[in-house]
């Protein structure tokens, strides 16, 4: 796990979550706020929050999974985490 990918915790991730569903626009079967999406998978346990080169799961036992394949996106997704909802 990177040093980035470790800024991102679970209870940010949620809060960015609760606040793109409360305040963000539909988008199919997600909310969007900006350049953020928010979603949940139809068990319930997993909420995810991306962008266009990021996603941030919180998974079960509040395990976040970060997907991406560059460093340079991490780092863009965790300044708009930390704009929408302040440092993990």
């Amino acid at each position: 796990m990177s040093e980035l990918e470790r800024k991102v915790d679970a209870r940010q991730v949620l809060r960015a979550y609760q606040r793109i569903v409360e305040t963000g626009e539909r988008d199919g079967d997600a909310h969007r706020l900006g350049e953020l999406l928010a979603g949940a998978d139809v068990d319930g346990y997993t909420v995810w929050v991306a962008d266009d080169a990021v996603t941030a799961r919180v998974l079960f036992h509040s395990r976040v999974a970060i997907e991406t394949g560059q460093a340079r996106a991490l780092e863009r997704f965790v300044k708009r985490l930390e704009a929408l909802v302040g440092p993990a």
